[in-house]
């Protein structure tokens, strides 16, 4: 299995440790522990992310597991929050909405063929091609120009020597 889907993967029992601790504990301590565990929830989302491109696994699995990873996190959250008393019950209703309006938008921009967070990369070929158009370019150039150099140092030759004479 891909490094980063595990990575992701292990955010879920990492959410009910989270869940657990924020429930279920009145020490300091726990609750410090619970704080610790979120941020490592928090980095664990960007570490996924960040493994697969460095080693080139981005796959579409790994999208949709970061995705539901993601949109399960910051449910189970708001609705513990409420649970605690800590937000009011409409401030995860909002959140659960918007996460089910995003990704069924999602949803459909996909069947469309529409990808998000598009990045411009060339592959090699690409390169390759581009290397040699800019080569033929500048060789084209060059022809072009050849002359001018010569030219503009005849005509420097020619004014100044023209003017010394005028001089006498």
């Amino acid at each position: 299995m891909v490094l980063a889907n595990v990575i992701t993967l292990s955010r879920l029992p990492l959410l009910i440790a989270v869940l657990g601790i924020l429930l279920y504990s009145s020490s300091w301590s726990w609750q410090l522990l619970g704080l610790v565990f979120l941020g490592a929830l928090f980095l664990m989302d960007w570490m996924d992310g960040a493994v697969a491109r460095q080693r080139r696994q981005a796959s579409d699995l790994g999208a949709v597991l970061d995705i539901a990873l993601d949109r399960t996190v910051e449910n189970v959250l708001w609705i513990a929050f409420m649970y605690l008393g800590l937000v009011a019950f409409w401030v995860p209703v909002i959140f659960l909405v918007r996460s089910f309006l995003v990704d069924g938008i999602r949803g459909v921009a996909l069947t469309w063929g529409i990808r998000g967070k598009r990045r411009r990369t060339r592959t090699i070929s690409s390169n390759a091609r581009a290397r040699k158009i800019a080569e033929g370019a500048r060789r084209r150039a060059a022809g072009r120009l050849r002359w001018r150099g010569p030219a503009a140092a005849w005509c420097c030759s020619r004014i100044s020597f023209g003017s010394r004479s005028a001089r006498g």
